[in-house]
């Protein structure tokens, strides 16, 4: 095909529900990538979220195939991202959180919250992370794009 032909694909579903969760997923970490190089700039402590996926509905599993792009230390990362946004970011599950009630005049309860942030070099993995998981998706993306002439 040249670059001067232009057509719809038409895909079957299995391969038409993966493109259309690989360009979700691209979208989302190009937002996180974004954010994630604000933050560094700003020279800010935050967290660069943005919408860490787990699962979805209606869109087949992420590939785990892709997240062989990730080496070790970035893979621990990840499943760390991935445990926040299970428990802390998009529910608060009883175990990030504890409350010890107590009577005082100055304060009522004795309690522990999570820290919402990722300290600068987190950051800067996360960015990296984004980048390559982003390469890794539009390499599959176009895949699925060359197996339909």
């Amino acid at each position: 095909m040249t670059t001067s032909e232009s057509k719809e694909l038409h895909f079957d579903d299995v391969d038409n529900r993966l493109y259309g969760k690989l360009h979700a997923a691209r979208h989302d970490l190009a937002a996180a990538h974004s954010y994630g190089l604000f933050i560094l700039k700003k020279g800010w402590n935050g967290h660069p979220y943005g919408r860490a996926f787990g699962g979805s509905r209606g869109w087949p599993q992420f590939p785990k195939e892709l997240l062989d792009t990730y080496d070790t230390a970035e893979a621990a990362l990840h499943m760390n991202v991935i445990r926040l946004r299970h428990q802390v970011y998009a529910h608060s599950d009883s175990q990030s959180y504890y409350v010890r009630p107590w009577r005082s005049d100055y304060h009522s309860d004795i309690e522990q919250v999570p820290i919402l942030e990722f300290d600068a070099a987190s950051t800067q993995t996360l960015v990296t992370m984004s980048q390559k998981m982003m390469a890794a998706i539009g390499t599959a993306m176009h895949q699925i794009k060359a197996r339909y002439p």
